[in-house]
């Protein structure tokens, strides 16, 4: 089973148990964004953040930071460049 969007293969309860086992304020983010992100793949970034020697706060704001980015991008991909919530292009 896929979090519905992507291609990101995980079951029901890996995506509970990772969400369980995130961090109070992740888990803040994870709600509060606008598209339904799986679990996994930002428990485990907020990890590697973590590893690579950041502190709480900068892990925490660096997934926050990738996820309004990718979320403008896909708002700019749905809705056009001139959506005031759409990203200016970027060559990735």
């Amino acid at each position: 089973m896929g979090n519905g969007y992507g291609t990101y293969r995980t079951s029901r309860a890996e995506s509970m148990a990772a969400y369980d086992d995130a961090p109070p304020p992740l888990r803040w983010i994870m709600r509060n964004a606008v598209a339904k992100w799986a679990a996994n793949p930002l428990v485990e970034r907020y990890w590697a953040h973590r590893e690579k020697g950041l502190d709480h706060a900068k892990a925490l704001a660096a997934v926050a930071e990738m996820i309004q980015r990718q979320e403008a991008d896909d708002t700019r991909e749905t809705y056009g460049p001139t959506h005031p919530e759409a990203a200016p292009r970027r060559d990735h």
